[in-house]
């Protein structure tokens, strides 16, 4: 009777069923619309204790917002949203626009205006427009942006303190992760100009953003640029935070709740290091960071400054063990939450337009008319392209994941990919006679995918599909290193 009772739920899963044994079965879909995007954090409330309003927030269950949530298990195959936001972007049946920057130009204030005026149609958060709002005005708009700086886009600070980190972390709606909901990239790919995603099918706009996508992904350098093969240990890539996000979360997650007072944990070794010198207890308090630091991969000289700053203050008392855990999990989640916000602001608001944008438009318009070029045209552009760099995003952070099969892009992986410097070379040299010609041809692949559950569509999943990709996409050489479906020859 149970299997019959279950069959008919999966033809009717919204339905509440009533076995003859007093069973009761409920089954939720949700998909993460407008609605509950904006109850996210009443929804998640509601579910805590409210023991813990008044609870030590080292103690009391962090909150997790629901794309942070999302994060851990959510988003489909690689290749499943990244897929469709092409197709909203770049149309099969779409016309070649002539002259991509007269159109931008012609249609950016329409399309801002409406943008502006809307907050529905808007999924792009940490864009310092400061021309727009009028909270800035200079001689030039083109020469505002050019001067681009971390004063003048109000680019996030770093909290200096830990109790400032944990605070404000804990209040803090972070631009990186409202703008990876997969439902606000959708609204930025339907209501971005088409001109505006042609600019980004640019072959010179194509080869200069494919130099800055490796290392904001994975903080390595392409050997071109760096045939010493050195590593900046103080840049961590997204996608490597991302991980270690998910990886914390999930630890956090696994500690024991239902304590209140940090009086209740017992731990046997706190009078030996309470008896240590202050030289001694500290390296001691700094090597249990250091070991969650190394489990996830980041070793954060800014996170390991602010328990320093901690340790040295004069009011530093040793707590327990158990504690000490639950806050140095805590610092380490908030910091790398901070360290990503920090990083996509820097490369929406000032990488995108001096190293992309700008050199670009240099080529494409007369420099008697650059004086020309507003600041809603750049907007537009820069809107356009952080479409398609947060669909990458999500895409490589989804192959790391679940693994499917693209093991060379691990981060521990990433000097055996780069051994060779022909091999990058000819790659590179090769790689826009590789892309085809239209996105349709590339879209095929998604008779490959497997329909998992994602934010905006609940799909059921095939595990022999899965596999079968992978080991296809190993076949090939890693198209998700190489090809980008909506790059097509212009």
């Amino acid at each position: 009777m149970l299997q019959a009772e279950l069959n008919y739920l999966l033809i009717h899963p919204l339905s509440c069923l009533h076995t003859s044994k007093h069973l009761y079965i409920h089954l939720y879909f949700t998909a993460m619309d407008d609605s509950n995007i904006d109850t996210r954090e009443s929804a998640w409330m509601t579910s805590r204790n409210r023991v813990e309003n008044k609870v030590d927030i080292i103690l009391r269950s962090p909150k997790f917002t629901s794309i942070e949530r999302f994060m851990v298990h959510g988003g489909g195959h690689p290749f499943e949203m990244y897929g469709r936001m092409m197709e909203i972007m770049f149309p099969k049946d779409s016309n070649v626009t002539p002259n991509i920057m007269n159109e931008v130009m012609m249609k950016s204030i329409a399309n801002l205006k409406a943008i502006r005026s809307v907050d529905e149609l808007n999924g792009l958060y940490g864009l310092h427009d400061r021309i727009g709002n009028n909270t800035y005005k200079g001689v030039s708009e083109l020469i505002f942006w050019l001067n681009g700086s971390f004063d003048l886009h109000n680019i996030v600070e770093l909290p200096k303190t830990f109790d400032e980190l944990i605070h404000e972390g804990e209040i803090r709606t972070f631009n990186f992760f409202e703008s990876m909901y997969p439902l606000n990239i959708r609204k930025d790919a339907e209501n971005g100009l088409f001109s505006a995603f042609r600019f980004w099918n640019v072959p010179k706009t194509k080869f200069l953003f494919d130099n800055l996508l490796d290392e904001f992904m994975f903080e390595y350098k392409d050997l071109d640029n760096n045939p010493e093969r050195t590593y900046d240990l103080t840049n961590f890539g997204t996608v490597t935070m991302m991980k270690a996000i998910i990886s914390l979360q999930k630890t956090i997650l696994d500690c024991s709740e239902g304590i209140y007072n940090k009086d209740d944990f017992i731990d046997n070794t706190l009078p030996s290091v309470i008896a240590m010198s202050k030289e001694e207890r500290d390296l001691t308090l700094m090597m249990e960071l250091k070991k969650i630091l190394g489990e996830v991969y980041i070793s954060s000289e800014f996170i390991k400054s602010l328990l320093q700053e901690k340790l040295n203050s004069e009011s530093f008392i040793v707590e327990k063990e158990q504690y000490r855990r639950r806050q140095n999990l805590l610092l380490c989640y908030r910091g790398i939450q901070f360290l990503l916000e920090r990083k996509f602001e820097i490369f929406i608001n000032i990488t995108l337009f001096q190293k992309v944008v700008f050199p670009v438009i240099k080529e494409m318009v007369m420099d008697e008319y650059l004086s020309d070029i507003s600041n809603d045209t750049i907007v537009c552009l820069i809107q356009a392209g952080t479409v398609i760099l947060r669909c990458e995003i999500w895409k490589h952070f989804l192959a790391i994941r679940d693994d499917h099969g693209f093991k060379s892009f691990s981060s521990s992986c990433l000097s055996s990919s780069m051994n060779n410097k022909r091999k990058t070379e000819k790659a590179r040299s090769t790689r826009a006679k590789t892309r085809t010609s239209s996105l349709n041809d590339k879209i095929t692949q998604n008779e490959l995918l497997v329909h998992d559950t994602n934010l905006d569509d609940e799909k059921s999943s095939n595990v022999s599909d899965i596999d079968k990709f992978g080991e296809d996409i190993e076949d090939v050489g890693h198209k998700l290193a190489i090809h980008k479906p909506w790059f097509s020859h212009s």
